[in-house]
């Protein structure tokens, strides 16, 4: 079961996330440079904006606001009528302006935004999402989201040039959920609670975060909000929480040269990150755009489309069909214009779902697989974000008929666009995904870590040897044995056991990187036939791997010893000073026990420090064994 699955609501509104930038640039953590002018201002040096980047004191705080339940679709595929009260619902995170309850007398704390490195920022995760679903009455449901890791990071806006113009999305699953209250006055939720009581699997699709600093104060389009669409379905507690097991329809090849460039990852040299790779894709749209014109193109074809995830279920008497085109296609936008704006509509606000014969190429449309945005469109005016939300999320469900016959089943499906053809499932059919897209290890020879590969053939499971072949990579593009990857055969489930060993003791880190320490891998997968695995065309890597350097610690560590650290995370992270000045050592003396319940709990907690997960284990202990005896000494 998935998001995609029934019973399933949708909701829409804000998100807000201001992470701290100083760490975007790989050159701020090196202590010689500045950050500062004379004056204590952060210098942002175009057209880079390091070293001090476009945020520099964030704390990486992300919630929800104005959110509300906007559409539902119901156990029998059919859509929730508005007198159910879930309509309307409140959805939640924890907030500055909607504290949640911890039941203890204190509130959880505000979920963290961390990127997993320097080079690698297309993996931001989430810790300490907690969602809730609040009736009218007050009653509904709650639960903490498992760590989800971006993904299907994309550009959005042509010509954006900035990561304003990108679209990724989260996806992990509520364990533990709660419900609370009398929830009978909405026959949805009842039902959703039947279907799936303690675990629900949740998708948040993201865009048109502003960036611009310069619009803190800025009624309708402020600084650090974003949009979202959200849809939350059944799971069960021992799926994998970032995988849809059903299919995935991929990225169209690009007719265009400059955007098929930008597409392709670099080989053998140098990577770009995330945010410099998706503004390079922004701006070569609009430069295909200009191509097409000097070419006196009265039209041009729409450009490839972000993949999409989509499900076929047998739901009581019909065979349903979901599929989620909420991050696939560009929006709207007012280039050549500056700054560019956009209200949050699609340029391609209508397409086709089909299937493709494989044997002679011919695209069949299904019966009901016309899909229209429009209808979906519902305006939001707020002082944070004027935008537009869309009432399903941009998840469509219809029925296949029998005049649809089974084709679908041994051929790919499709997206088509105006007639052409903007996404397409892999013609084998095959959609492998690994269960999570990033890991940190501490070095050492035959330390490990184990994941899973979810292996489907056209929407069913994959038994047996899954082909699967992988190199390692550094971020300057060269190859490296420090890692290594081995993968198992799938079980019935269609699962293979993903084992990363580390293969040194110690590494041998290039100068820029030794202020870091550690090396970034990224691990590149293909399958059988030679098909990138998971979001691997968008984001050059179908696993990343943060692997931390060897660190042997004091036996009796010093405020020296801890200091170093505490300094640096000082520099680079300033947001925190003014609440907690930790490279001061009367205010982290004075107070031990605070610093000490920030550090040792698990790394999941949005209360860890430090909020980057960047410190090695091996560090973080040394700490915490001189934070003990700080406490026992006062």
């Amino acid at each position: 079961m998935s998001y995609l699955d029934v019973p399933r609501l949708h909701f829409s509104g804000l998100f807000f996330t201001g992470p701290s930038t100083i760490n975007n640039y790989i050159h701020s953590y090196d202590p010689s440079v500045q950050l500062t002018n004379s004056q204590g201002q952060y210098l942002k040096n175009q057209p880079d904006q390091g070293p001090a980047g476009w945020n520099p004191l964030g704390v990486a705080q992300w919630w929800l606001e104005q959110c509300t339940v906007l559409s539902a679709v119901g156990s029998n595929g059919a859509a929730v009528p508005s007198s159910d009260t879930v309509i309307g619902a409140a959805m939640q995170s924890p907030s500055p302006t909607t504290p949640m309850s911890d039941g203890t007398g204190g509130y959880y704390d505000l979920a963290k935004m961390v990127d997993l490195d320097t080079s690698q920022q297309g993996r931001s995760a989430l810790y300490g999402v907690r969602i809730a679903c609040i009736l009218p009455n007050g009653a509904g449901f709650q639960g903490l989201m498992s760590v989800p890791e971006l993904r299907q990071l994309g550009p959005r806006i042509s010509g954006a040039g900035s990561s304003w113009g990108a679209v990724g999305t989260w996806m992990g699953t509520l364990l533990n959920v709660v419900w609370n209250g009398d929830i009978s006055s909405s026959p949805f939720l009842v039902s959703l609670k039947a279907a799936s009581p303690q675990a629900l699997n949740v998708k948040l699709t993201v865009d048109l975060h502003q960036n611009n600093p310069q619009n803190v104060f800025t009624s309708g389009d402020q600084f650090c909000y974003g949009r979202v669409l959200g849809s939350i379905g059944p799971a069960a507690p021992t799926e994998l929480p970032q995988v849809v097991p059903g299919r995935c329809v991929q990225t169209a090849t690009s007719s265009s040269s400059s955007l098929a460039a930008a597409m392709m990852k670099t080989q053998g040299g140098p990577r770009l990150s995330a945010r410099d790779r998706v503004a390079a894709q922004t701006i070569a749209i609009g430069e295909a755009r200009e191509e097409a014109k000097a070419s006196a193109m009265t039209a041009t074809a729409p450009e490839p489309w972000n993949p999409a995830y989509a499900i076929i279920r047998q739901v009581g008497t019909q065979t349903l069909l979901s599929i989620d085109i909420g991050g696939c296609g560009l929006l709207n936008a007012t280039p050549p214009q500056q700054p560019v704006t956009s209200d949050g509509t699609f340029e391609n606000d209508s397409c086709v779902v089909g299937v493709v014969n494989v044997s002679t190429g011919k695209f069949t449309a299904f019966v009901n697989g016309n899909l229209s945005l429009p209808p979906q469109y519902q305006t939001l005016t707020s002082t944070a974000k004027n935008t537009t939300l869309v009432k399903n999320s941009c998840v469509f469900s219809f029925p296949i008929t029998a005049a649809d016959g089974t084709s679908y089943q041994t051929n790919p499906l499709a997206i088509q666009v105006n007639g052409t053809t903007v996404a397409q499932e892999y013609s084998s059919g095959l959609w492998i995904d690994t269960a999570v897209s990033s890991e940190r290890l501490q070095c050492g020879m035959g330390n490990t870590v184990q994941t899973q590969l979810m292996v489907q053939k056209f929407g069913n499971p994959v038994s047996g040897p899954v082909g699967v072949t992988s190199s390692i990579q550094l971020d300057d593009g060269q190859a490296s044995t420090d890692i290594s990857v081995g993968i198992g055969n799938a079980d019935a489930t269609g699962r293979a056991t993903v084992t990363t060993k580390v293969n040194v003791n110690q590494l041998q880190l290039p100068p820029p990187r030794v202020p870091l320490d550690s090396q970034v891998y990224f691990v590149v997968m293909t399958d059988a036939n030679n098909q990138p695995i998971g979001d691997e065309p968008l984001e050059g890597a179908s696993l990343s791997v943060l692997l931390f350097d060897a660190y042997t610690a004091p036996a009796n560590p010093t405020w020296n010893d801890v200091s170093e650290v505490f300094g640096a995370y000082a520099r680079m992270y300033p947001g925190m000073k003014s609440r907690f000045d930790i490279s001061d050592q009367a205010t982290v003396a004075g107070d031990p026990q605070a610093v000490l319940e920030h550090m040792d709990i698990p790394i999941e907690d949005p209360a860890y420090m430090p909020v980057t997960r960047d410190l090695s284990p091996a560090k973080v202990a040394m700490i915490v064994a001189w934070l003990k005896t700080q406490i026992k000494q006062t």
